[in-house]
């Protein structure tokens, strides 16, 4: 497939008239890694974006035992799965353990690890 994902073209080019190799880059320049499960979690990411729900309303916090907070509009954005490591992540610092998160690739570990770093800073622990 030739370049690197992220990589920068613009060639000025319409639609009609692009090869094969450059409909893999996006309106933005950034080439697609062709991973259907990460395009489908980047196109949900992006329609999810803002700090308000569906109704305007904004979202409030989530708080577990112990005084950890996430921000409701990071939590409101993970799939169950994802807020099911955020609790288990919580669980672990708690008892002062290490654990290891290990998936298939594109389910969102490093979203994971973030929304609980997140939600540490906002927590002030």
């Amino acid at each position: 497939r030739g370049g690197s994902v992220g990589a920068k073209v613009d060639d000025g080019a319409d639609d009609e008239e692009m090869t094969s190799d450059q409909r893999l880059v996006d309106k933005r320049g950034v080439r697609d890694d062709m991973d259907d499960e990460t395009y489908h979690m980047r196109q949900v990411a992006t329609r999810m974006a803002g700090d308000e729900d569906d109704n305007g309303d904004e979202v409030e916090d989530v708080t577990f035992q112990g005084g950890y907070r996430i921000p409701g509009d990071i939590y409101a954005k993970l799939f169950d799965y994802q807020r099911t490591a955020i609790k288990w992540l919580w669980e672990l610092h708690t008892q002062q353990a290490g654990g290891i998160m290990g998936d298939e690739m594109g389910l969102g570990k490093t979203v994971q690890i973030t929304a609980f770093l997140a939600g540490l800073h906002h927590s002030g622990l």
